[in-house]
């Protein structure tokens, strides 16, 4: 899946650091949300949907085309240092 929505979170992902692929399909890489340094934080594409879990502080966000952008994945591209005007794309 590719969209305006997903291209942008994971830009921002990646940018962040050192992040790999699991075998479960995560991109993990250090948890924005909480600070942590350990790569517990995770990205997944699944179908139509993107979804973001910490498995640290088990803060989770996800969004599925074709429906609006929630505020909990709203927290998620601020702490991804997404600005307020690409958010609002």
């Amino acid at each position: 899946m590719n969209n305006i929505i997903t291209d942008t979170l994971m830009t921002h992902w990646r940018a962040r650091g050192k992040t790999r692929q699991t075998s479960g399909g995560w991109i993990s890489g250090n948890a924005v949300c909480c600070g942590d340094t350990r790569q517990r934080g995770g990205l997944i594409i699944d179908d139509d949907i993107i979804s973001y879990s910490c498995f640290n502080c088990s803060f989770k966000a996800s969004w599925q085309e074709g429906r609006a952008i929630s505020e909990r994945m709203r927290q998620l591209m601020k702490f991804l240092y997404i600005s307020d005007s690409d958010i609002s794309k």
